[in-house]
């Protein structure tokens, strides 16, 4: 048989955890707004998602607490994508 992973969403669709066939199981955490702020690993690990006032993303920190920055302009187009490395 094929292996078989379960999703649980909200009343809005949103996910809010994946198990996997391992029974490993990712929590997915949404803000008012019902953006993606947060994703916990079996670990207990976070990868957390930052947004500015008008609810574009500004910046992301992985598993491993390394942090990726999102600049855009003054029409909102993204202009750069920092990470550690520069």
């Amino acid at each position: 048989m094929g292996a078989v992973s379960r999703f649980e969403y909200t009343h809005f669709d949103l996910m809010t955890a994946r198990t996997g066939p391992d029974g490993a199981r990712h929590e997915f955490l949404h803000d008012h707004e019902l953006r993606l702020t947060q994703v916990r690993s079996p670990h207990g690990l976070t990868w957390d998602y930052e947004y500015d006032a008008v609810g574009r993303l500004v910046s992301e920190s992985d598993f491993d607490g390394r942090i990726v920055s999102y600049a855009r302009d003054a029409a909102g187009r993204l202009t750069a994508r920092t990470d550690a490395a520069g």
